[in-house]
This record gives C-alpha cells, sequence and structure tokens, in this order.
C-alpha cells in the first residue's frame, strides 16, 4: 500500500501495552452566513465539527450589504452567546445546518446583521491494543502524522 505525505507507525511490543495515538490534523475554519440564511458548517468525512467562537451582529460595512435595505454602517453586537447556540446543535456530526433567524437579534434592530462562526474539524482518537511480541500497527490519512500521546504497559 503507497502512503504519499503519511506515517505509518509499526510498534513491537516487548510487554503487553495499551496505545492510545491521536493523529494530528485539525483543520480550523469559519463560515460567514447573512441573518435569515441557513448557516452551513461542514468537515470532510471522518473528522467532526468543534465551534469555538460565534458572533451575530456587524462589526464592518462589507459584510452581508447586497440588496440590504438596513443600515449596513452602524456596529452591533447581539447579546445572545451565539457560539453556545450553534455548539449545541453542530458539535459531534461532520456537517450541520443552522437556522440563523434561531438568534434573538433584539438590540441590534434595523441594522443588517451577519453570523461569523469559527470551528474545528476534529478527528477522533484511535486507541489499539497488543499483547507482548506482537506488533502495533497505526495508519493515519495522507497528509497527517500519527502522535502517540498515552502507552500503558503491563
Amino acid at each position: 500500500m503507497s502512503c504519499h505525505l503519511c506515517w505509518v507507525a509499526t510498534i513491537l511490543v516487548l510487554w503487553g501495552s495499551v496505545c492510545r495515538a491521536q493523529v494530528d490534523s485539525t483543520i480550523s475554519l469559519s463560515k460567514v452566513s447573512c441573518h435569515g440564511q441557513p448557516l452551513v458548517l461542514s468537515c470532510p468525512l471522518g473528522y467532526s465539527i468543534s465551534v469555538t467562537r460565534g458572533l451575530h451582529g456587524r462589526l464592518d460595512s462589507t459584510t452581508c450589504v447586497s440588496g440590504s435595505q438596513l443600515n449596513t454602517t452602524a456596529i452591533c453586537i447581539v447579546n445572545t452567546d451565539v457560539a453556545s447556540l450553534v455548539k449545541e446543535q453542530c458539535n459531534g456530526p461532520n456537517s450541520c445546518v443552522f437556522q440563523t433567524t434561531a438568534i434573538d437579534a433584539n438590540n441590534c434592530k434595523g441594522i443588517s446583521l451577519y453570523t461569523s462562526i469559527e470551528f474545528k474539524c476534529l478527528l477522533p482518537n484511535i486507541q489499539k491494543k497488543a499483547c507482548e511480541d506482537e506488533y502495533l500497527t497505526m495508519e493515519c490519512m495522507e497528509g497527517s502524522v500519527i502522535k502517540v500521546v498515552e502507552t500503558h504497559i503491563g
């Protein structure tokens, strides 16, 4: 099997051990959606969404201005904890659609708003076990590196 930019780790187990490996391949992304439009978050297959920051409001005069009849120059941030709302619905799966209309924007009336979300795409931890005098092999996706984060021998 060919593996271009990926490492294949093979460990000779001298005593019975448990090896937990973490593939060091986190992807950081951000998405913006105009108020009233769905916010679509997605990660590659095998990864899961982890929301890190969120904002609903207006911090600039260039985002979501096309066709807006509302004020696009005023600065306003909605009082709602947007990151928590999106986390509740979107953390875990590899794709999610969040309806921005679910955000209470009463303190920013008359202003053209948008939602901005920063999130990471995470790979799950992999745990492998082997007995004494056995080989333990771990493989990762192309472009990733295996990082052994914990071993137990006994």
